[in-house]
């Protein structure tokens, strides 16, 4: 058996949180709780008495009384032996020095030396046991002194305690926090947020291993200490409140504590991030979830707020960026909404009654002017008015209409919304207006949205409605005296909500589906045989009980389906704009034929030159590798592979997959894996070109949806379908089985389709089946089959899934072609890529099929013939996206390509009859280079504020000047028939110069889009290269 380890400074300080600083926050180093024990061990306490080289003349009683000294007292020996200074530890045995009287500080006094002290307690004398001199047995030196009441405070780290909510530290007291980032991940006016990582053992009581917590640290501009303990005071009390009301959907702060003269308070950090960020990142699972969903969030948050307003309390910032996500790990994946930051909320009940007596008005500077109410902002000379409670009705009625949009337009809805506000005259930087002798008002384009633009999806959605008919009479009312309380307004809301969700519901038949009317959820779906269909006319032919995963009968239905698309259908046929190989990929993987287990990779390019026939190729997700890595073909063991390849080695997904290409009648496989050598860059970019005719030569695709990875398997079992037989007249039966056709939720939201490769895998497939967790669905040509034998049919779906990609689009004039493009370009830069510098690769099959069919040059996500369009692509949210860095430059597109960033994109919305083009854009030739567009660009006459108001940036950190940025006009609005062009929208591309050396001055890069009028563009202009 080793001998125990004596404790040293070399063995604590591994076991330390280290110190750090970020930004303004310094955390000193500690050593965590959980790590006391493995020092205090009593054979280790006993080693490092007993090899002490000063104690090695004491006696064993006096050994023995230090040994339990030290486990009694663990910071008094941690602090000796971290500084290596256990020789000390008879003074302070001596003089009864233990743990209770930590902290210590060292005072000089003139006159004197040093003195140690206990920061509090009873003990106010000098501690004897610490006295400055030169002999080493009964003294320390200055350095020793100094060096042990630094050390002390690395195993005193603050313990959180929830039950008790402010707390009061000493300067140098460590806060038991590590490091998870290197910057402050939010802030402003009143301070900086930061994420960091929290000991769990240091929170009382415990709930698990790891806490990740918001930490915010008080900051106002401009605020002296006085006023900076005021303010800290007040959203202390707030928070307290909060607390104490303890509401699901309102923050509870973990702690509030001054250090110093630091000032911060504590959050539970939202995995989900903030509502804004929700929305950006679209709907739930299904739109039946994301309606419960919803309706659940929309009532909890009004009862929260109407708790804080019982309590005296107002929020004053209600928005969807303070309105954070907790807990989105859950049910719908979706999170519960939290209210949080009330940085600038008001605790009022006694001041309320104090500003009346003094004839005062609540000021408060720093609202948010979008979801900030009239009279507040308008400032009326002589008049004073108090800020009510109705503040945060206004505030909560924008919010809820955005919401509401969200839900029936989703993100791109809430987009044009943003785009529409952002061209109006005037701007919508409110939700309400105010001209010159009139009152305040609703902005026009809120009042079109909420009255006219909405009322095509009313039909869908007649509880939205009604939701909307109460937020326009109830809290976006501009007359501060008939606006309703949110008190008033959950009233309301409960009532609808008791009538609409949670009451009596009731059910309409739509042709063979039977959905819920308020939400319009499709719950069931009716079914009939071939021999009832004439008795039962609404119902459909289809299977309420599906036939078992992997069994013959399901395998009969594929087969079938492939087989009547082979005869009816020319999803295989050689199209036009098609290259159809006529030999199989560079390698396949041979499973052999039925009933033998015979299954090696086969060599096109070598032994078997010219072998044809059909293969089924495998869209899945890799995942994480397990023990042994990803299972791969690689140089070392490429030869074994096309020996022989044992079944039962294989992942699961690939033994899934091999069973489902035999019992199809097929003989080849390929799978990327295995079919591409891993680890030679060569290979990879020679197959990687070749993606394009591997997809749409295969005879089908089979995409393991339902597996996370590889190691998964995608055959497994799924949970049962309810189903009620009911005899109808004449004996024949009618079927009544749980709605489950949602190809949406199953196939387009699940984790492969979230993967950039996988996107461009479907769209080259010809024919592809889908195995997931609730059934298998067919995509081919002529649409989708489920496995029920319902079909479904959408065009935006229709276009990717197209057996001839992208010809399906020929059947439309110009202008759905462009949304068709456009939207597939959206969503392809939201999906996931391993490696972000694929961004080109992953798409460049698709690029060339666009090209081909649209009869147009299409380089990095431009389509040459509508210049305009594709080039007005812009960051989903203003500063978004994130430059790609790439190892060789000649990989890397140019700024003007969306291709260039990481992240989602979208496009201006720009009415298609409604814009001259500039042509201020000419299109690269090759002698210049792909990578360079030459373009005239125009002066701007804005200063930078107004700019950013109008500018969607592509990346946040822009560090050029914006002295210097030019634009481009690409297009404008046509003027009104008066042909006044004041408030003509102008489309610009906005570049700033950048500087390399032996580059000419004229070399431009993009840097956003903009809407600008006429006025903010000068005469000055000139020829430009942007890059």
């Amino acid at each position: 058996m080793p001998e125990p380890e004596r404790v040293t400074s070399n063995s604590i300080y591994p076991k330390c949180i280290r110190d750090f600083q970020i930004v303004t926050l310094h955390n000193p180093s500690y050593l965590p709780k959980d790590e006391f024990d493995d020092f205090l061990q009593g054979d280790r306490i006993k080693a490092t008495i007993q090899m002490e080289r000063a104690f090695q003349s004491y006696r064993s009683k006096r050994k023995k009384d230090l040994i339990e000294y030290s486990r009694r007292n663990p910071k008094v020996f941690l602090t000796l032996a971290v500084t290596d200074l256990i020789k000390k530890m008879p003074l302070l045995f001596s003089e009864k020095f233990e743990d209770k009287d930590f902290p210590v500080r060292l005072e000089l006094k003139e006159g004197s030396g040093p003195k140690v002290f206990s920061v509090s307690g009873t003990q106010h004398r000098p501690w004897e046991c610490f006295v400055l001199g030169d002999d080493e047995d009964h003294e320390w030196a200055w350095a020793e002194l100094e060096h042990f009441v630094s050390k002390q405070w690395m195993f005193s780290a603050f313990t959180f305690d929830t039950r008790s909510f402010m707390a009061i530290l000493l300067q140098d007291c460590p806060l038991p926090y590590f490091k998870l980032g290197g910057m402050a991940i939010g802030g402003g006016h009143f301070g900086k947020v930061f994420k960091l990582g929290l000991r769990a053992e240091h929170i009382i009581p415990q709930s698990s291993r790891v806490h990740e917590v918001a930490v915010k640290q008080l900051h106002v501009d401009g605020a002296n200490d006085q006023d900076l303990t005021s303010f800290f005071n007040k959203e202390r009390i707030t928070l307290e409140t909060m607390r104490k009301l303890d509401h699901c959907h309102l923050i509870k702060a973990i702690s509030a504590y001054e250090r110093g003269s630091e000032r911060c308070f504590v959050f539970p950090w939202a995995t989900g991030g903030n509502l804004r960020e929700l929305w950006n990142r679209g709907t739930g699972p299904t739109r039946r979830e994301t309606m419960r969903w919803a309706w659940d969030q929309i009532q909890g948050l009004t009862e929260g707020i109407t708790m804080l307003h019982k309590d005296n309390t107002r929020h004053g910032d209600l928005k969807p960026e303070n309105i954070l996500v907790f807990g989105n790990e859950g049910k719908t994946k979706l999170g519960e909404l939290v209210v949080a930051d009330v940085g600038i909320a008001k605790y009022h009940a006694d001041e309320t009654a104090k500003r009346q007596a003094e004839g005062k008005n609540t000021t408060n500077k720093y609202e948010t002017m979008r979801y900030g109410p009239p009279k507040i902002e308008l400032g009326i000379p002589g008049k004073t008015e108090t800020i009510s409670r109705k503040y945060d009705s206004w505030s909560l009625g924008c919010i809820l209409l955005e919401f509401i949009i969200w839900l029936l337009r989703g993100p791109t809805g809430q987009e044009r919304f943003n785009d529409e506000g952002r061209n109006a005259t005037p701007r919508l930087d409110s939700f309400w207006i105010h001209e010159s002798n009139q009152p305040p008002m609703l902005h026009p384009v809120v009042k079109r949205w909420m009255n006219e633009e909405l009322n095509q999806d009313w039909k869908d959605a007649p509880a939205l409605q009604d939701l909307m008919t109460l937020i326009g009479d109830q809290l976006l009312v501009a007359s501060l005296k008939k606006r309703k309380y949110i008190r008033e307004f959950y009233q309301s809301l409960e009532d609808l909500i008791k009538k609409k969700i949670k009451g009596p519901i009731t059910l309409e038949r739509v042709g063979s589906k039977i959905k819920v009317l308020s939400t319009d959820q499709h719950i069931i779906s009716l079914y009939c045989d071939q021999v009832s269909q004439l008795a039962v006319p609404f119902a459909k032919p289809g299977l309420p009980l599906l036939p078992e995963v992997a069994s013959p009968e399901e395998f009969s239905l594929l087969k079938s389906l492939l087989h009547h698309c082979d005869e009816k259908h020319h999803c295989m046929k050689e199209q036009k704009y098609s290259k159809v190989p006529e030999r199989l990929p560079t390698r396949v993987i041979d499973v052999g034929r039925d009933g033998t287990n015979s299954i090696r990779l086969l060599d096109n390019t070598i032994e078997d030159s010219g072998i044809t026939g059909r293969y089924i190729a495998l869209s899945h997700c890799w995942g994480k590798a397990g023990d042994k890595g990803h299972f791969c073909t690689s140089k070392l063991n490429i030869e074994e592979r096309k020996a022989h390849i044992s079944y039962e080695e294989l992942p699961a997904s690939f033994q899934d997959a091999v069973r489902v290409t035999r019992s199809l009648g097929v003989r080849y496989l390929w799978i990327d894996s295995l079919c591409i050598i891993q680890g030679d860059d060569e290979d990879w970019a020679t197959e990687a070109g070749r993606m394009e005719d591997v997809f749409s030569g295969a005879y089908c695709t089979i995409a393991a949806s339902s597996a996370a990875s590889s190691s998964v398997g995608f055959l497994g079992k799924r949970r049962p379908r309810d189903v009620i037989k009911l005899p109808m007249s004449g004996g024949t039966p009618l079927y009544l089985a749980e709605d489950i056709d949602d190809f949406r939720a199953d196939v387009e939201n699940s984790g492969l389709s979230s993967r950039g490769w996988v996107f461009q895998e479907r769209a080259l497939s010809r024919r592809t089946i889908y195995f997931t967790s609730a059934q298998i669905y067919w995509e081919c040509g002529n649409g989708v089959v489920c496995e029920t034998l319902a079909q479904l049919q959408n065009p935006q779906s229709r276009f990717l899934g197209d057996s001839d990609f992208p010809s399906f689009g020929l059947q439309f004039y110009k202008d759905e072609r462009i949304r068709l493009v456009q939207h597939f370009y959206e969503t392809y830069s939201t999906l996931a890529l391993s490696y972000a510098t694929d961004r080109t690769k992953a798409v460049a099959g698709l690029q060339r099929r666009i090209a081909r069919v649209f009869n147009s040059e299409v380089t990095y996500g431009i389509v040459w013939n509508w210049l305009e369009r594709t080039l007005l692509w812009r960051a989903a949210q203003s500063g978004s996206l994130t430059r790609i860095v790439y190892t060789e430059t000649a990989e890397a597109p140019p700024s003007w390509s969306w291709m260039a960033y990481e992240g989602p994109i979208s496009f201006l919305e720009i009415h298609f009859a409604g814009v001259e083009w500039a042509g201020n854009v000419h299109k690269p030739s090759p002698a210049e280079g792909y990578e360079r567009v030459q373009a005239e660009a125009t002066g701007l006459c804005l200063n930078g504020a107004d700019l950013m108001e109008r500018v969607v940036l592509d990346v946040q950190d822009v560090e050029s000047s914006q002295d210097s940025w030019m634009c481009v006009l690409i297009g404008k609005a046509k003027p009104s028939s008066d042909g006044e062009e004041v408030g003509t929208a102008h489309y610009v591309l906005l570049i700033r110069p950048i500087s390399t050396p032996g580059e000419p001055s004229d070399i431009y890069e993009r840097v956003g889009v903009a809407t600008l009028l006429a006025s903010h563009l000068t005469s000055d202009t000139r020829s430009v290269s942007i890059v």
